[in-house]
């Protein structure tokens, strides 16, 4: 007899990428909770009229956490070791890095990005090297 480790059957997972374009220079990874045709975000405009227990909004809910606290935090990090891991980029060029959006944010996407830099910005500190210019600019 074979020991448990050996029984049953393994599993497909798959991890599709949706035709989800994000208004930014950077790809973003994430377990997002996304429609049913996996073609669009669950988003707000798929909480009307319902429960405020419906599954629909717990989805909408989970993706507005990923993207106003989760995203902001891990963006932050990503603009802190750009220079570590770049050492000779130049400061211009960590600019391009920023979430500012770039053209229309259409779908449902659009509803999500809209506070991008200003949830980034409030992340980083002054001494993080993700700002240009002189220390003296930022003295009070």
């Amino acid at each position: 007899r074979s020991p448990k480790l050996f029984e049953g059957y393994g599993k497909i997972i798959l991890l599709s990428t949706p035709p989800i374009s994000m208004p930014f220079l950077i790809s973003v990874h994430g377990y997002f909770t996304v429609s049913n045709n996996r073609r669009s975000l669950w988003s707000a405009a798929d909480n009307e009229g319902l429960a405020a227990d419906a599954l629909a909004r717990i989805k909408v809910s989970w993706n507005r956490y990923l993207f106003e606290i989760v995203l902001p935090k891990a963006w932050a990090k990503f603009l802190r070791e750009l220079p570590l891991k770049i050492p000779n980029i130049r400061s211009d060029d960590i600019y391009k890095f920023w979430p500012i959006v770039r053209g229309d944010t259409s779908g449902s996407i659009g509803k999500f990005c809209k506070d991008p830099l200003q949830n980034v910005v409030e992340n980083p500190n002054v001494e993080d090297r993700v700002f240009k210019g002189p220390p003296s600019l930022y003295d009070i």
